[in-house]
């Protein structure tokens, strides 16, 4: 059986970071309350969707609505994965900049 991964720790509008993860998984099938926006900077991550996984690479983005089910984790062909990563909550203004296309529902 998956264990979850704890949702983040509370913040004030913006909660960052800057991770080279290994091989580990991060599985929340509640998603968080928030949005998360993972921007990978080297290495491989493999994101599930509802229907498959999805290989992602340097210079790639996806963004998590809240309340989605985040399924991610190191690649094996990957020794690590380095990834830039921001919890928020968008102010109404923001929306407009998270009109992206979906990989899955809740997942752009």
């Amino acid at each position: 059986m998956r264990t979850s991964t704890p949702p983040p720790p509370r913040y004030d509008r913006i909660l960052t970071g800057h991770e080279r993860r290994q091989q580990d998984r991060c599985w929340r099938p509640l998603g968080t309350d928030d949005w998360l926006l993972m921007h990978t900077l080297s290495g491989t991550v493999l994101i599930g969707l509802p229907d498959r996984e999805r290989l992602l690479g340097p210079g790639d983005t996806v963004l998590y609505q809240p309340g989605a089910p985040q399924d991610f984790g190191g690649d094996a062909s990957s020794a690590s994965w380095e990834v830039v990563w921001a919890h928020f909550v968008p102010s109404p203004d923001w929306l407009d900049l998270v009109r992206w296309a979906e990989l899955a529902p809740g997942v752009l």
